[in-house]
């Protein structure tokens, strides 16, 4: 293998590296999406549903994983005291602080790659003039 294949491989490693954190990032963007979504309530609809003639029934809808999930409220339902209960509002902070902490430990990372990238690039184009 001559040495600009060599190069080459090593380049397309890090492009490989870099496609994992782009994606890592993602993935962290759309688990903090999703709870706050949940935290606030936002994406989630109220369906009023018929069973077997009787009802109507309240039931919380929501999308999740591609797929219609549903929660049944009851058939009276005060639409303006409609929350999160205490232990899953606790719950869904606690999660979203795991996020924020694996995105500031991704990002300390980053960062570091970056510094030590630069000052490498640095010193090797100094040293070629």
């Amino acid at each position: 293998m001559s040495i600009v294949e060599e190069l080459l491989n090593h380049i397309y490693n890090i492009e490989g590296m870099v496609r994992a954190l782009k994606d890592e990032v993602k993935k962290i963007q759309r688990e903090s999406d999703k709870i706050n979504r949940m935290l606030s309530l936002k994406g989630y609809w109220i369906d009023w549903r018929y069973v077997y003639g009787c009802g109507p029934y309240a039931c919380l809808r929501w999308i999740e994983g591609g797929k219609v999930r549903a929660k049944y409220l009851g058939k009276r339902v005060d639409l303006e005291r409609l929350k999160l209960p205490e232990s899953e509002r606790v719950r869904l902070e606690e999660m979203l602080e795991r996020v924020r902490l694996r995105a500031e430990k991704l990002k300390g990372i980053v960062k570091k790659a970056e510094r030590v990238l630069s000052k490498t690039l640095d010193d090797y184009l100094e040293d070629g003039e």
